[in-house]
């Protein structure tokens, strides 16, 4: 082995809020106070040893060396959006495939969802799969081995999250409407040019709509940019000042917590916005006022 920092937001998507120093501010919502240095994408998300499990009797980073193989697909067309050199072509059949998978397997990799990701994995019915798919030469949806060893072996149940789970949870298919469904947009002219992001990346209405893309959908791509998808057509491309400033609330809202940005005085703008907002469920409010918005 010879890695021990394992993200669960990956360098690459985090490398799209720096500064033009590559730095990132860093608000702990725990101790309620930035760090007092300033982060890159290599310092911030990420647990020791995450991705390191028991196999065969020994220790193996395996699973972290995985990630890194996909996520350079993912990558790459994430680069392509950062680089503004795009128009709507960017959402493509193509480019709407790798953003579901992207979401799928960011979404099971991410520490907040481990309470939902162990019920899930408890009632889920592998018969359902029969010889579609194929782990350590047993067909999943055949063999009790799989479902016992999902129960007594953490190290093989922490790698069918990661890549097992997002393969048989999320439906990728592409349907003939979903090109009016998923919109990129550009959002440094509406006076809030600093979109933030946090430890729990994703932005969804409805938890248990995700796996269909049955629900609305917010994806920061960077701290100008987001790709967003509804089960009806987006009513709009433009959004102004008070949707990006409800946005950015919404975001700090979610982090479970760290909040990281890369204006530290617009930062502070949207936590006292959040913590002033007159009503006992301000999360809700937002979440509402956001997503029918889309």
């Amino acid at each position: 082995m010879n890695s021990v920092n394992h993200h669960y937001v990956p360098k690459f998507y985090l490398q799209g809020f720096t500064s033009d120093n590559g730095r990132l501010q860093v608000y702990n919502k725990t101790l309620c106070k930035f760090e007092r240095d300033k982060h890159t994408p290599k310092t911030v998300l990420f647990e020791k040893n995450l991705n390191t499990i028991k196999m065969k009797g020994k220790l193996t980073d395996d699973l972290e060396k995985l990630y890194g193989y996909i996520e350079t697909r993912f990558s790459e067309y994430v680069s392509l959006i950062r680089s503004r050199k795009i128009n709507d072509e960017i959402i493509s059949k193509e480019g709407i495939l790798l953003i579901k998978q992207y979401i799928a397997f960011q979404f099971w990799r991410l520490p907040c969802y481990d309470a939902y990701a162990d019920e899930y994995i408890a009632s889920l019915d592998l018969s359902k799969f029969g010889e579609k798919l194929i782990i350590n030469e047993n067909y999943v949806g055949k063999t009790k081995n799989i479902k016992e060893m999902l129960k007594s072996d953490s190290g093989f149940k922490h790698y069918f999250r990661c890549f097992i789970l997002p393969l048989i949870s999320f439906d990728f298919t592409l349907k003939y409407d979903d090109l009016s469904k998923w919109k990129y947009h550009q959002i440094n002219d509406s006076g809030w040019n600093n979109l933030p992001c946090s430890d729990n990346p994703l932005l969804i209405e409805n938890l248990t709509g995700v796996h269909s893309f049955n629900t609305k959908i917010i994806f920061p791509v960077s701290n100008t940019q987001l790709i967003s998808y509804s089960p009806d057509a987006i009513k709009s491309r433009t959004f102004d000042a008070t949707f990006s400033a409800k946005l950015c609330m919404l975001i700090y809202a979610q982090a479970n917590k760290y909040f990281i940005g890369t204006n530290k005085e617009q930062m502070e703008k949207v936590i006292d916005l959040y913590k002033n907002i007159p009503t006992f469920h301000p999360m809700n409010l937002l979440k509402k006022d956001v997503f029918d918005s889309l």
